[in-house]
């Protein structure tokens, strides 16, 4: 590719006054349509002949040009170009790029429902994160640095939900955001609502990549939103939408069968929010999901869900309120478990007085379960502790399958 740049430029005629050749700004944009056009615009690019103006103007050309057989070569013969050139030269052609590329990521997106291949954004973003991410950066100014990696920032948050799923990009979001790191993220948090399709996703960014302020507003807003569809406003407005689609089914439905198809699809909405949870962690999470698990309104299967995003995130202070779900005789024995699984989570030291204390308890699967859990945390010099909490006398019964187990 650079023996036909080469080539072209030994071709040129002599400009006047030695700034290049006989090259124009139309020529330049004519190249993006034609067959040879590419190899061109690369001479212009690497060649010192050509003024600075239009090395520019070639450079953002071959981010313009369209694809070539279905792929887009011209963010790849861009980076080529430049790694070729001077220190100095490709500074000044970066330079010179930034504020156009940091224009385009600021055009707003595509209206909903527009296919996403109609983001004329994406190939403008997919070079500036070119030029950052290359070894080494074609980047070294540092504020050319700052402007675009803000602007690729802005740009994934701008219209998240579809740009995620864009394959038309040459670098997906997450790439990107990977490479640009904890600041790139911080205004994930605010994406986190009912309308959003992306939970997960937004909730694996933020905890991989988030600092402790963003984890936490994340933290906020998956409670926000799990507090959401526990209410009759999220019922009121997702029940005409549970009526359409049996229409579109031509099914007909009761109204008891109407409240379980809405039960069934707010299971549904609540676990996906729990799984995010667990992802992110935080305060107001725990806080949250515990509560969530101590009350026996909500259902079993929903009260596990919201235990099982505790795990591996619970301290000292939460030992009180998980001991009480798990001592708690009402409490279901699937719910039970998890509550004891999240106890064992923690020091020794805090949860055998709170186990021991079990050993007397009624009901003998709360009995076994606490026993199995301290057997656990021992070692073979506590044995003897642990076996002089048992019955002593045929007056304290146990079931069978205690001592066995």
């Amino acid at each position: 590719m650079l023996a036909t740049a080469l080539t072209f430029a030994g071709l040129c005629l002599a400009a006047v006054g030695g700034s290049g050749c006989a090259v124009s700004d139309n020529d330049v944009h004519r190249w993006e349509t034609t067959e040879r056009g590419p190899d061109k615009l690369v001479a212009v690019v690497t060649h010192d002949k050509y003024a600075m103006p239009l090395r520019i103007e070639s450079a953002l050309s071959l981010v313009r040009m369209k694809p070539r057989g279905g792929r887009r070569i011209g963010t790849e013969l861009l980076t080529s170009a430049l790694a070729s050139v001077s220190d100095d030269t490709r500074k000044k052609i970066v330079g010179g790029m930034a504020p156009e590329l940091v224009k385009q990521m600021h055009q707003p997106p595509p209206k909903k429902g527009e296919q996403a291949v109609k983001d004329e954004s994406v190939p403008f973003k997919d070079a500036a994160f070119a030029l950052l991410q290359h070894e080494p950066s074609l980047v070294s100014d540092e504020k050319v640095r700052t402007d675009l990696a803000a602007a690729l920032t802005q740009w994934a948050s701008a219209d998240f939900e579809n740009r995620i799923e864009n394959s038309s990009q040459q670098y997906g979001i997450e790439q990107m955001l990977r490479y640009l790191g904890g600041n790139s993220v911080r205004g994930l948090p605010a994406l986190i609502t009912a309308d959003s399709l992306k939970i997960d996703r937004i909730a694996g960014l933020v905890a991989d990549l988030g600092d402790a302020e963003t984890k936490t507003k994340a933290s906020d807003a998956l409670v926000n939103l799990a507090k959401y569809i526990e209410s009759t406003q999220w019922v009121d407005k997702e029940t005409p939408v549970v009526k359409q689609a049996n229409e579109r089914a031509k099914i007909t439905a009761t109204p008891e069968q109407l409240k379980g198809q809405i039960t069934k699809y707010q299971d549904q909405e609540i676990t996906k929010v729990f799984s995010a949870m667990k992802r992110v962690g935080g305060r107001p999470v725990v806080n949250y999901v515990l509560g969530y698990g101590a009350d026996k309104a909500h259902s079993e299967e929903r009260r596990k869900a919201a235990l099982a995003a505790a795990e591996g995130r619970i301290d000292p202070t939460d030992v009180e309120k998980i001991f009480d779900i798990a001592k708690n005789d009402e409490t279901p024995d699937g719910v039970r478990d998890l509550a004891f699984a999240r106890l064992g989570e923690l020091k020794k030291e805090l949860i055998l007085p709170k186990l021991y204390s079990l050993f007397d308890n009624k009901k003998w699967k709360i009995r076994w379960v606490a026993g199995s859990l301290a057997l656990k945390t021992l070692t073979t010099k506590s044995v003897p502790d642990f076996m002089g909490r048992l019955p002593a006398s045929p007056a304290v019964k146990m079931g069978m399958s205690e001592p066995i187990t």
